[in-house]
């Protein structure tokens, strides 16, 4: 194993240029080391700047790059629910939540969209998932995800319950029996901000209700 190949299975998941840049530090032209690299297939392009080692492709997570391809950010919306398995659909556009400014990028490895949520909220409902031994991804609740793709849906509303009930069993093809179980408590606390609160308001009496007609 050469030198450049030690430094590379050193290196996992999607690999900025400035990490590269350092790794290969003790080369007296890395910027080159790095072409070499890429025109021997050891190295492959992903984003502007962004590579990875296609030996590596068990500890490659598109979540986990969209996590740090544009951040803070936590994997959310229909690409939680997919990932659940509360919707049947793959989605093939990875979908995440941030506080800063809404994005939408196209690499090589698929489409990454960001959307942005208030600070406020943006920490709540969300948890760490280890993905492998090397490499982890922040993602929604299955409960906060619900909630993170009915606040940036557009042109969304719904006369109540049964008309909510009806969208979700139909249109998105929820795994409605799964409702019983999400956490009414933080869906409580995400209507403090009064955005889309009628609709969350809804969400929570729905819940109720599915959990009293047990």
């Amino acid at each position: 194993m050469g030198k450049s190949d030690y430094i590379l299975e050193q290196l996992v998941g999607p690999i900025s240029h400035s990490t590269l840049m350092s790794a290969l530090s003790s080369y007296r032209h890395p910027e080159q080391t790095i072409k070499f690299l890429k025109s021997t297939g050891k190295l492959k392009s992903i984003y502007r700047g962004w590579y990875y080692n296609p030996l590596h492709l068990n500890d490659f997570s598109r979540f986990h790059f969209a996590n740090v391809l544009y951040g803070p950010s936590y994997v959310s919306a229909t690409s939680a629910l997919s990932f659940y398995g509360l919707i049947p659909e793959k989605v093939f556009t990875t979908e995440s939540i941030t506080f800063k400014r809404g994005k939408k990028l196209n690499s090589k490895v698929g489409r990454f969209e960001y959307y942005f949520e208030s600070e406020l909220t943006f920490h709540l409902g969300i948890k760490i998932h280890q993905f492998t031994e090397r490499i982890s991804f922040l993602i929604a609740t299955p409960t906060k995800a619900l909630y993170d793709y009915f606040i940036i849906a557009n042109n969304l509303e719904f006369s109540g319950q049964q008309d909510m009930l009806d969208f979700l069993e139909t249109d998105l093809r929820f795994d409605t029996d799964a409702l019983k179980s999400f956490d009414i408590g933080l869906l409580e606390e995400l209507t403090l901000t009064k955005y889309k609160r009628r609709t969350i308001l809804i969400l929570i009496n729905l819940i109720k209700k599915l959990n009293n007609d047990k």
